[in-house]
């Protein structure tokens, strides 16, 4: 855990207003003080503070994972609000040498570390991982001061903003040594048609930064209607009782909301009724952290002795989007080791992991069951929600698949409309292509949203988590959206990037015939890094996309990725002529590099046509051409180039 030195009342946030604001805020919200960074103090530091507390206290080192997930919503560097490319994994994978582990942001709200844990929890349960890191930064009190500047009264929807803290948290998983303790059930799912009472976007007053725009009784309304049944059904599942569970903690967010959450909760359980002294709110010098606010309260518990060795714990899940869960875990003596009462001990010896560099288990992977695109003139025209919309449509048009068989939904688009960092893309397009949106309903089905940011590779790495998610039996299907838009393709002066706009989707499932993943491979050369970075400024209400490119930055990428390619056939004993076809980055300019560093005949290229960047939707646009131009024939065999900004490179064998 990190949190920043500065301590700042509720007495003083209110009385900073720019008008006067007469609502008795910390009565409401039980919150008294919260943590706020430091000036220059940004989200990606708090990070790298968190991920340096738990290695120090971890028998593991760095190299020791296979996972490095991020899973913040603020991800600001110093003087950027928001950074677009590399994802902050990527630059904490440089900083602290996590030279093993696929690196990748998700984003999703409040609910965003339980998203990253889940997704670690299905590979490590499967053994597809042995290690995993999930780390968040959040430096998200700009939001408060923002509000402060602009709020109108009690009823503005930035009001909720005068209640967040800053925080960080790290945390290290890996397959229990003994029964009986870990996670017994982890569940979410998204509610998308509730995705727009929770919005953070740019201001456009001359005091830039981010604002929050929150539904507030609209979404806890929402939250404690479909929270409490879901606990409750989770608790069942398990034969948990509620007494049983030591303590129940929440998304810690107003004490008023959580206190009538917490009655209409024990409402609707059997088998007994939780007591308020196992209902840990520990609001009051916290205020709500966003992602870290689950794991704030839990070690705040362990440093004050009422959370021990043994203990089980019920965490009820709620964020924008809307995200719903409940994570049921016991302790082991972990606990205790926070306390020092237990050493560490050594590390063990490394296991080989299936599934990171190897083909993995014996199951077949994802097979791509559908393709939709949407590009050219009609996508210029579109936001990033409308062209995951289309592209979605059509995809499943093209599979014949029913929206609310749709398990899971991941979007991976770089450039969204406005840089909306929260919800998640994906909860919006989810909504919009009413994929369960109100809930459980069709016979209870339900479907995950959540981004996964990994610039160029996160398409690639999405298809990969999915397969993974497949071969682990976690769930039998998922739609990847990419969506990228060119914000201020009308005003220039304020940075363009010079992408295509598109939108894409895949959907991949298990069983079947057709396109398959067979096995992937990445690569990272952290000593690139800064060969290409782009990140949003706004510092006077006028959003500007900063671009970054070393003009020997193509040149270095395909060096690295034609490195990488070489290696890993190797490894593999598989040789370029083994291949019917490379499926090359959709980066016209890096292609012609790519081609002499590989030495292949043009004419063996698939690409997605000339032009401009294609970033989320580069994969879908060149499988699409490889089917459009006859090459795809029962047992061809693809190899998928990957290569983007961190610099990252990435591999996949596709077969027919």
């Amino acid at each position: 855990m990190y949190l920043p030195a500065r301590v700042v009342s509720t007495t003083e946030v209110v009385g900073g207003c720019a008008q006067p604001l007469r609502l008795p805020l910390e009565r409401l919200t039980g919150i008294r003080t919260r943590r706020v960074a430091a000036p220059g103090e940004p989200a990606a530091d708090i990070a790298r503070a968190a991920v340096a507390d738990c290695l120090a206290r971890s028998r593991y080192a760095a190299d020791d994972m296979d996972l490095l997930i991020c899973a913040s919503i603020s991800n600001g560097e110093v003087g950027h609000h928001y950074c677009c490319d590399p994802a902050t994994a990527l630059r904490l994978k440089a900083a602290f040498g996590f030279r093993r582990a696929v690196a990748f942001d998700v984003s999703n709200g409040c609910a965003g570390v339980w998203t990253a844990i889940l997704l670690a929890e299905a590979m490590i349960g499967a053994g597809l991982a042995e290690r995993a890191m999930v780390v968040s930064g959040e430096a998200i009190t700009d939001l408060m001061r923002t509000a402060q500047r602009e709020i109108s009264g009690y009823l503005d929807p930035q009001v909720s903003s005068l209640t967040v803290g800053d925080s960080g948290i790290a945390i290290t998983l890996e397959p229990a040594d003994e029964p009986g303790v870990g996670f017994e059930r982890l569940d979410l799912y998204t509610l998308g048609a509730y995705s727009r009472y929770c919005v953070t976007t740019p201001s456009e007053r001359e005091h830039g930064s981010y604002i929050m725009l929150t539904d507030a009784l609209r979404l806890g309304a929402r939250a404690i209607e479909h929270a409490g049944p879901h606990l409750a059904e989770t608790l069942r599942a398990a034969g948990w009782s509620p007494g049983e569970v030591a303590h129940l903690v929440p998304h810690q967010t107003s004490e008023t909301t959580l206190l009538d959450g917490f009655k209409r909760l024990n409402e609707g359980l059997d088998g007994g009724r939780f007591a308020a002294e196992q209902y840990r709110i520990n609001l009051a010098d916290r205020g709500n952290t966003a992602t870290t606010t689950h794991f704030i309260a839990i070690r705040d518990g362990v440093d004050q002795g009422t959370v021990r060795s043994g203990d089980r714990a019920a965490f009820c899940i709620t964020g924008s989007g809307l995200s719903i869960g409940t994570a049921l875990y016991t302790f082991d003596n972990l606990p205790d080791r926070l306390q020092g009462m237990t050493a560490p001990g050594a590390q063990p010896a490394r296991r080989r992991v299936a599934g990171i560099a190897s083909p993995g288990p014996a199951q077949a992977g994802a097979r791509v069951a559908g393709i939709g695109l949407i590009r050219g003139a009609e996508a210029a025209a579109l936001d990033s929600v409308a062209l995951c919309r289309h592209a979605g449509q059509r995809c499943l048009s093209h599979a014949r698949w029913n929206a609310e068989d749709v398990e899971v939904v991941v979007h991976t688009g770089v450039y969204k409309t406005d840089f909306i960092p929260e919800p998640a893309t994906a909860a919006l397009a989810a909504g919009a292509l009413a994929l369960n949106a109100s809930g459980p309903s069709f016979g209870g089905r339900r479907t995950l949203a959540f981004d996964l940011m990994a610039g160029h590779l996160g398409t690639l790495k999405a298809c990969w988590v999915v397969d993974r998610a497949i071969r682990a039996g976690r769930y039998a299907n998922a739609l990847v959206l990419a969506s990228d838009v060119e914000n201020y393709a009308a005003q220039p002066e304020r940075g363009v990037y010079g992408l295509e706009p598109a939108g894409a989707a895949l959907l991949l499932a298990r069983g079947g015939s057709g396109m398959r993943f067979e096995r992937f491979h990445f690569r990272d050369f952290p000593e690139y890094a800064a060969g290409l970075t782009t990140a949003m400024h706004n510092p006077d209400g006028r959003p500007t996309l900063l671009v970054r490119r070393d003009p020997a930055f193509e040149r270095q990428a395909a060096c690295c990725l034609s490195r990488t390619v070489r290696e890993w056939l190797d490894e593999q004993a598989l040789r370029l002529d083994d291949f019917d076809a490379f499926l090359a980055p959709a980066w016209p300019a890096l292609v012609p590099h790519l081609v002499d560093e590989l030495g292949l005949a043009e004419e063996r290229l698939v690409t997605a046509g000339a032009g401009r960047e294609l970033v989320g939707a580069g994969l879908a646009a060149g499988l699409q051409a490889f089917v459009d131009d006859g090459r795809a024939r029962p047992d061809a065999r693809l190899l998928v180039l990957a290569v983007g900004a961190g610099l990252q490179t990435g591999c996949a064998v596709m077969r027919w």
